[in-house]
């Protein structure tokens, strides 16, 4: 990343652009009462009602033009690679909450649990359109192999792997994300 792509990127750069944007016009309101203030003084305008209403339509003009500048120069804000992580395992968070949700609905409603979650199984039988219309994917980080999955391997917790997806038990009900790696806190993702 070169020094402009970090300029850019940084939520400092943010604020002063926030800060530049709306102090522009009484910047440029400033600039204009000075540039009056230097015409009457020297002799070299009369001011009249129009050429105040004229210097109000430049400072209105300006201020847009300069505002429009500056937006149309700064780059969009772009997550880093933390908060990427985050949100892509607090999705993961939800999606594992949401499935052992339909599992114990199924459990309550059956007295048993589901034998298998694959995809016509778990549309069909588990959340009855009340849950996900799909099996989620576990979302992890991005820089661990298999980060993105929504296969399910239906072995117990020692069976526990890299391969990515769900781990499921259908002797107890049990999910898991299929994972040894750990988050970005360091929690491992099998522990969700």
């Amino acid at each position: 990343m070169n020094f402009r792509e970090q300029l850019w990127s940084s939520p400092l750069s943010f604020k002063v652009l926030n800060f530049l944007g709306a102090a522009s016009p009484f910047i440029l309101l400033i600039v204009m009462v000075m540039v009056i203030g230097w015409a009457k003084s020297s002799g070299r305008i009369k001011l009249t009602p129009i050429i105040i209403v004229g210097f109000v339509l430049i400072w209105f003009v300006l201020s847009i033009f300069f505002n429009c500048f500056l937006f149309s120069v700064a780059p969009p804000y772009r997550l880093s690679y933390e908060e990427y992580a985050r949100a892509r395992e607090n999705a993961t968070r939800g999606n594992i909450g949401a499935l052992r949700g339909c599992i114990e609905k199924y459990y309550v409603q059956n007295g048993e649990w589901p034998k298998r979650l694959d995809g016509d199984n778990f549309i069909n039988f588990l959340c009855e359109g009340s849950g996900p219309k799909e099996l989620p994917n576990a979302l992890l980080r991005p820089d661990v192999k298999n980060n993105r999955s929504n296969q399910v391997t239906h072995r117990t917790i020692n069976d526990l792997n890299s391969t990515g997806g769900w781990l499921y038990d259908s002797t107890t009900g049990k999910i898991w994300i299929n994972h040894t790696a750990n988050d970005s806190k360091g929690v491992p993702y099998s522990s969700y």
